[in-house]
């Protein structure tokens, strides 16, 4: 859901830019090397979707050995996936920070 919004409101502000660029409202600096935001939305929204289904898929098979080790006894909490998942995630919230400070007019 989180992908879906980061792109329709991308899509919304290029919109509204255009037309304030056309009324003389808003000036387009060439000056800058970092593509705008909403030209990378698209990519920022995929990712978020990917990052979505796999946390998912992630969940399930944990659900499911844990289910599995639970039937033979055994109890089961933590370890790598979860680690993982946390630092592949704060890693991508830094890249999406990074790109929205970057590509802000300044």
């Amino acid at each position: 859901m989180t992908g879906v919004l980061l792109a329709q409101i991308s899509v919304i502000v290029h919109k509204n830019e255009e037309v304030a660029i056309k009324a003389g409202l808003i000036i387009r600096d060439s000056s800058s090397q970092m593509p705008a935001i909403h030209d990378t939305s698209r990519v920022l929204s995929a990712l978020t979707v990917g990052i979505a289904i796999v946390t998912i898929s992630i969940g399930v098979l944990r659900f499911y050995f844990g289910q599995k080790a639970l039937i033979e006894g055994f109890a089961v909490s933590g370890g790598w996936p979860i680690i993982g998942m946390a630092i592949f995630v704060l890693g991508y919230l830094l890249v999406v920070f990074l790109l929205m400070i970057f590509s802000s007019d300044p």
